[in-house]
């Protein structure tokens, strides 16, 4: 895994570390759960961006699929 796999790492966040608040968690705190992932070998230093996609597939992991919507049906 390299920081472009953001979904795998997510869905490997949300496994391994169920526990720790991913809304809430410090991108410095982010990056060095990332990087303790035995799968990972991705470069210590990630782009931004990069980061910000893994929190966000992280959070996508976390909840799960939902396809519900409370506004479904409305606008018939």
């Amino acid at each position: 895994m390299t920081w472009e796999d953001y979904q795998e790492i997510g869905e490997a966040l949300a496994e391994t570390y169920p526990t720790v608040n991913y809304l809430t968690i410090s991108n410095d705190e982010l990056i060095r759960l990332v990087l303790s992932l035995p799968d990972f070998q991705g470069a210590a230093t990630p782009d931004a961006r990069d980061v910000s996609a893994v929190s966000f597939a992280w959070i996508a992991a976390a909840a799960g699929p939902d396809d519900s919507s409370p506004y479904e049906g409305m606008a018939d």
